[in-house]
Formats: structure tokens, sequence, C-alpha cells
């Protein structure tokens, strides 16, 4: 007689299910090569702070939906976020997804968890006026200036400024094309430092920013003085002729600025 789990598709493999889910962590592992470095980085950070020193050792089939529960409390309790708690579910759900459709377990017992992120709400003051911007820009140290009013008037997320090219300002159009992102990944596992070119954060990324003419002539005199003639090359760079780095430029060159600017 045929097994009507095996009919209706529920059918659990009992050598895979008494596998340990430290097991189906690396094989999960093994299937983000193809994703950004970026989140890669995060995947790992994830498994191995949090998931992995709870479930590493547990036999995947014996994961219910109160394990996880209990989980998510302990890592409420332990002062973590509800957001990196959420982030770190959701590693777990792609392991237990993968044990699932490999018949190790019947369900995900990771998934329909309710974990509440409060999102903050822009405020008054929390977007600096002309003024302010202004007086953020004349503390802004060279070569640095022009890049921050591109930030600030374009909208861009620091990596998409970091990834701008010359070919991607249109100077006598006054327009710019943001195409791409520059990112600085943090070594993980046997991944080295580096820094890595992406897409923009999503599809609808890639597009087009008019600029003020007066910033294109800024911008014009910025590339006249080092001499840039590679169409290639960053368009912002390092006082040493380097790609910016995003978290270095957040940290060395803004931050400072919006001390000395009496800024929030």
């Amino acid at each position: 007689m045929t097994d009507g789990r095996i009919v209706h598709g529920d059918y659990v493999d009992q050598s895979q299910a008494r596998t340990r889910f430290d097991h189906w962590a690396g094989l999960w592992w093994e299937t983000t090569i193809g994703l950004r470095p970026s989140t890669r980085r995060g995947y790992r950070g994830h498994l191995d702070r949090h998931v992995l020193p709870h479930f590493g050792g547990v036999r995947v089939g014996t994961i219910d939906y109160a394990g996880v529960e209990l989980f998510i409390a302990d890592r409420l309790r332990a002062g973590l976020s509800p957001k990196m708690v959420r982030d770190s579910v959701s590693v777990l759900s792609l392991v237990l997804q993968l044990a699932l459709r490999s018949k190790a377990i019947r369900e995900n017992p990771a998934s329909g968890h309710a974990i509440r992120v409060r999102r903050r709400k822009i405020r008054e003051g929390d977007v600096l006026d002309m003024a302010q911007l202004h007086r953020l820009v004349a503390q802004t140290r060279d070569p640095y200036k022009s890049a921050v009013w591109v930030l600030a008037l374009a909208g861009l997320r620091p990596a998409e400024l970091c990834g701008l090219r010359v070919r991607d300002v249109d100077l006598v159009r006054a327009v710019f094309y943001v195409r791409g992102t520059l990112m600085p990944v943090q070594r993980f596992t046997d991944e080295p430092y580096r820094m890595v070119e992406g897409p923009p954060k999503t599809n609808a990324g890639d597009r087009a920013i008019p600029i003020p003419q007066w910033l294109c002539d800024e911008i014009s005199a910025l590339l006249a003085a080092r001499g840039m003639h590679d169409r290639d090359g960053f368009l912002f760079t390092t006082r040493y002729g380097n790609p910016l780095n995003r978290d270095h430029f957040r940290e060395q060159v803004i931050r400072p600025a919006l001390r000395a600017a009496g800024l929030p």
C-alpha cells in the first residue's frame, strides 16, 4: 500500500531528520556563493553569533515552532534589537527551508513568527535645511565638499556616491546617472577584506538625477585639478587618489564636519 504521506507530499526521510542542524547550515552556506559579498557577510554573522550556538548540535527534525519562539525570547533577553533577532530568524529559516526541500522536515518551523520592529519616523530636524547644509559643507575638508553636495542634493546612498565614475556625470546636461555602488566588505570566514562593486540596492536604483549647474562647475574644477581624463575612474576619491570607502567617508569626513558645524 502506498504511504499516504508520500501521496500528499509530506514524506520525511527519517535518516535526514536525524542529522544535526549544523550539517544543514554548512550545506546552505555553500548555496550562497552567488549572493553579494555584503549579504553573505551579514548572513555569516547571524549564523555564527546567534543561530549555530543555539541550534548547531540539535537534530533538525526536532526543531519545532516552540523551539524557535524560545530562541527569539533568548536573543531578545540577551539584548539584541528586534531587527537583529528578526534577521537571525530569517537566516535560520533559510537553512530550514533547504532541509524542508530535502525532505528532512515536514514544515519550516522558523516561518510565521511575529517579531515587531519599530520603524523610526523622520522628524523635524532630521533633514538638514539649506542653511544647515551650507554650514556642513563649509566645515567639510577638501577635497570632499563637492561629494557632500552631491550626497545631499541628489539623495544618493553613500555606497552609490562612492560608486560614481567620471562617465556617470554629464556636465553639459547637468545630470548624474546612478548605475552602481562601491561597498567595503569586512573579512569573514576565508573571504578577505575588499571593496566590492555592485548594482544599486533595488531594481529601480538605476536613475538619472539632475543637479545644479554651479555644482557641475565645481565638479569640473575638481576633475581639472586632479588632471582626471580617465572616464572609467571614480568620480570622487580620497586625497591620495584611492576610491572612497563608504564607512571611512561617513566616520572621518561627515561626522567631524557635523560636529564642527554644531549639527546633530
